[in-house]
């Protein structure tokens, strides 16, 4: 890499997601080249269509990666396979120790913003689902579920109407 190509990857991986997004956005506005590419790395086409439709399904595009409603992580939806996500079902409950003298104190700890003071008091929350601390792996495997509705994008060309 050049002096350049360093600086420009530190400033990348130093900048905002937002200046990020509005950045990548500017340069496929401005560069069909550049539109291509992203559109390659982001948009998979919709894998339902049979090979006869292989052309139309060219023009049905969505988002390739999605965030997992079920685990929080991000996922590639056209590589989605059961076990690739664990997750807990249930609700993260505080669970305070059972001698009572020291219940006032937990509940100082547990609701304090402190985040020193919620790791301190983690083994006293449990899931639900399974009651399992809240620092155990999921009880429950799957594949990732979309924590949103995909967005199609209908990139067939708009024709264009005959003038007056």
């Amino acid at each position: 890499l050049t002096m350049a190509s360093e600086i420009l990857t530190a400033t990348i991986d130093n900048a905002s997601i937002h200046r990020l997004r509005t950045t990548l956005k500017r340069i496929c506005e401005r560069s069909f080249i550049a539109h291509d590419l992203v559109g390659a790395e982001l948009l998979a086409a919709d894998a339902s269509d049979d090979e006869a439709n292989a052309a139309a399904s060219k023009k049905r595009r969505f988002p390739r990666y999605a965030e997992c409603g079920q685990c929080g992580d991000e996922y590639d939806v056209t590589d989605n396979r059961d076990g690739d996500c664990v997750w807990h079902d249930g609700a993260r409950c505080p669970s305070p120790p059972s001698p009572p003298s020291s219940r006032d104190e937990w509940c100082r700890g547990f609701l304090s913003d402190c985040e020193e003071g919620r790791a301190d008091y983690s083994l006293y929350c449990r899931y639900t689902c399974c009651k399992r601390q809240s620092e155990a792996e999921g009880c429950s495997v799957g594949t990732h579920s979309q924590a949103f509705r995909p967005v199609w994008v209908d990139t067939t060309p708009k024709k264009k109407r005959a003038r007056r």
